[in-house]
């Protein structure tokens, strides 16, 4: 059912004026103004899973069977009769993750999805196969071609962008911009249109509406020439206001949804507000005989014989799109509860009969991210945005650390900061709302100005801004916090807190406070240092020795690291933006202009000629210094000893060759399902193998192929087995159940050595190929792996056949 169907009492006719490829004069002009490119899409999305909150729904629209769904996550549809949710995402072949508007092509069984960034995506409801159209997104006249409405008639598809209507020929033939309107009447040229329908206009004949940002434009689809601006009449007068939002034709007439409340046009072209709103109404719909609408707190509802009023139910409700289903019911999209079944009441509310929301996190963007010893990822959300913190458990299950699920957090959000302690609790950081804590049995607590050493900022009365947290081995958690004048706090194992004060450190600025830190495997606090004056300016580098009695600042050592460095030395910038401490107990750090590492031999924090290193690349054709001038976001290191490295241009996997460094691969929008190529924060799972990345547009993982070491050498897992190789590039043998460090070698039955491979991690891969890097043939093969560090020799087999 289409928008325009479900919108219109005078369908008939409007589809009369529109079936087949049928169309008035006006709809006919094929003078493209834009590129047409289209074309099937097959993702490689092997190995990849979208992690993205489905909770706010933007567009609505049904086929026979299946409610579909546009969210700001994906797309998800929901079979009423059965209960299955089916979600859609890049991994499955979308364009994005970021939805605008779906509308339904009953001709086509297919529905079709519109971006902010103007591209049509249209996925076969039968098999889920998609198939995408650059035609507007690949314009290069306007800045910006967000789509913003779709509707179907036909063979029309009809697109409301940021820079007017666009006309494009579904016919599965055409696929194609037939054309566009970009000036109507008086209004600013290139106008965003909100809404599209087709209706009665003042002539008697049919026509286009459309909701615009300056008033409501219509013209009739007689017209010769819709590109010529005196085709269309505007109409302003009487709107409650000019930034129109929806449209809707009920009891023969017209009604506007605009920024703030509805209004209702006159036979003279004059509208009238209904007065029932303050808010956008952003969407309207008939039901069952009477105008549906949804502002962004409740619904509006106008009764056949004209009477409206205001429906309220919750405060939690957030309504963002009504729509009614091919069997009479009623449903909504919400901003943050999904899809929901109503059922309209009598007097002032409504009722809710169920409601759908895929599984997901009930935000979609984060800022930190780490894995636990059980495999769970905790990810923590965006400063002012985010409203909790969540976590994935290896089952698939999320749990979301917000205040509507949890008491203690009702009140508390922007938690940016996550870490998991060596005893399973987790500790969130927030901006504003102090260190909230996850016991390893589920229970939450939050610690503030009341009930621990954390002062709010100067100036405030509860405001605590909390930077990091860390933890030793036993559990002993360090804190740092800003604004506060104490910007570093210890949690001792008993629970009892202390404010922590170095006594001065070498060159550390008078003005300082302290961001984000790690505790490294000697006990050394590692933390960046921030400007007092301007908490959003880094300063350099702390390294704090804080001695046997972590409360007592005068058995501290440190020192700061506060100078930008040359030719390989030093600090690339002052700007630190990540730390991270890799296997072989080396320091990274990342800056605003590349990577260095400290080799840290344990007293770092009090020897003055501890330096960082720029790493090397081992092949010079890549440059000299590794990721030199890039922006780093964050730094992870797998069980391999590899570093994952989050830039804004993808994600970088570097590993350790002979005396320098190697890429191992770079992972952008280009090459994989990635939503950006801007990488907030990365973690691994050492269980799995799964990489996580957090980007600005929300949460996708990898299964990458390093994980945790056996602590002592036993049986090898060898798979496939019997494998069946090409010769090609892609044939893996994998060894796993291997210590930190192994010598892995193949040998034929005969005790010929056939390859010698050095693994870090419990899992290394074999190509199938012999020193002279020759396909070996079929055969059976020995695999030995002996441990770097006395941990002995384990053995397996494996069966290869060409």
């Amino acid at each position: 059912m289409t928008r325009m169907e479900r919108r219109s009492t005078g369908r008939a006719a409007v589809r009369g004026a529109l079936r087949g490829r049928v169309v008035p004069a006006g709809l006919m002009l094929v003078g493209l103004m834009l590129a047409a490119t289209t074309g099937a899409v097959r993702a490689q999305t092997s190995g990849w899973t979208a992690h993205t909150s489905m909770r706010n729904v933007v567009s609505l629209t049904a086929s026979p069977e299946r409610i579909w769904a546009a969210t700001a996550g994906g797309v998800f549809s929901y079979d009423p009769a059965g209960g299955e949710v089916q979600r859609y995402t890049v991994t499955d072949g979308l364009h994005g993750v970021q939805t605008r508007a779906v509308v339904y092509d009953a001709r086509r069984d297919v529905v079709w999805i519109g971006y902010p960034d103007g591209v049509l995506d249209r996925l076969r409801v039968a098999d889920g196969s998609v198939e995408r159209f650059r035609d507007i997104a690949r314009s290069t006249r306007f800045t910006s071609r967000a789509i913003n409405r779709l509707v179907i008639t036909g063979d029309s598809l009809l697109v409301a962008t940021d820079f007017g209507l666009v006309v494009f020929d579904a016919a599965e033939d055409r696929q194609e911009v037939r054309d566009s309107y970009t000036q109507f009447g008086s209004l600013s040229s290139a106008m965003p249109v909100r809404d599209v329908l087709i209706a009665p206009v003042p002539d008697g004949g049919m026509g286009l509406w459309l909701a615009t940002d300056e008033g409501v434009a219509h013209a009739s689809l007689q017209s010769p020439n819709l590109k010529d601006p005196g085709a269309w009449t505007v109409e302003q007068t009487g709107l409650a206001s000019l930034a129109t939002q929806s449209l809707a034709w009920f009891r023969e007439t017209l009604y506007v949804g605009s920024s703030e409340d509805v209004s209702v046009r006159g036979p003279d072209g004059r509208y009238q507000p209904l007065g029932l709103t303050p808010w956008p109404v952003n969407d309207l719909a008939v039901s069952d005989g009477r105008l549906v609408g949804a502002d962004p707190f409740g619904l509006i509802l106008v009764e056949a014989d004209g009477t409206a009023r205001l429906l309220r139910r919750d405060p939690e409700d957030r309504p963002t799109v009504v729509l009614p289903a091919p069997d009479g019911s009623l449903w909504l999209g919400d901003a943050m509860a999904g899809l929901r079944a109503v059922r309209l009441t009598e007097g002032s509310g409504f009722e809710i009969e169920r409601s759908v929301v895929p599984s997901g996190p009930f935000d979609g963007l984060f800022s930190d991210l780490t894995v636990d010893d059980a495999g769970r990822l905790w990810a923590a959300g965006v400063a002012g945005a985010g409203l909790g913190f969540y976590r994935l458990d290896p089952q698939g299950t999320w749990t979301n650390y917000t205040g509507r699920f949890f008491e203690a957090l009702q009140g508390r959000s922007s938690f940016v900061d996550i870490h998991v302690d060596p005893l399973g609790h987790a500790w969130a950081g927030s901006e504003g709302a102090g260190l909230a804590q996850v016991t390893p049995d589920g229970e939450v607590f939050v610690y503030d100005h009341t009930n621990s050493t954390l002062r709010p900022a100067t100036g405030t009365s509860s405001f605590i801004l909390v930077s990091g947290s860390a933890s030793e081995p036993d559990g002993t958690l360090w804190v740092t916090s800003r604004a506060s004048g104490e910007p570093l706090h210890v949690r001792l194992t008993d629970g009892t807190w202390a404010a922590a004060r170095p006594q001065g450190c070498r060159s550390e600025p008078i003005s300082a406070t302290y961001g984000d830190l790690i505790v490294d495997s000697f006990g050394q606090k590692w933390i960046i240092v921030r400007d007092l004056g301007n908490l959003n300016r880094v300063l350099g580098l702390l390294i704090l020795d804080t001695g046997d009695d972590p409360t007592d600042g005068l058995d501290d050592v440190c020192q700061f690291l506060g100078e930008r460095g040359a030719q390989g030395q030093g600090l690339p910038s002052v700007t630190i933006t990540a730390l991270a401490e890799d296997r072989d107990g080396l320091i990274w750090i990342g800056t605003e202009d590349g990577l260095a590492y400290v080799i840290n031999n344990g007293i770092a924090a009090a020897d003055p000629n501890t330096l960082p290193i720029w790493p090397q690349w081992n092949d010079r054709e890549e440059g000299v210094f590794v990721l030199d001038g890039l922006r780093v976001n964050d730094i992870a290191v797998d069980p391999a000893n590899r570093l994952w490295v989050a830039t804004e241009e993808g994600a970088y996997l570097i590993r350790q060759v002979g005396n320098g460094y190697e890429r191992v691969a770079h992972f952008t929008t280009e090459n994989t399902p990635l939503f950006s190529d801007v990488i907030v924060s990365i973690a691994v799972d050492g269980r799995t193998g799964r990489v996580y990345f957090a980007t600005d547009r929300g949460l996708i993982s990898y299964q990458g192929d390093a994980v945790n070491p056996v602590e002592q050498t036993q049986d090898l897992i060898v798979f496939p087995n019997p494998a069946r190789l090409s010769g090609g590039g892609s044939d893996r043998i994998c060894v796993q159940r291997l210590v930190e460090e192994t010598e892995v070698r193949i040998l034929t039955v005969d005790g010929t050595l056939i390859r010698r491979i050095d693994a870090r991690g419990g899992q290394t891969c074999w190509d199938g190929r012999d020193r002279q890097n020759r396909p070996v043939p079929s055969g059976v093969y020995l695999v030995v792996a002996v441990g770097a560090n006395g941990e002995g020799t384990a053995y397996g087999k494996v069966a290869i056949l060409r």
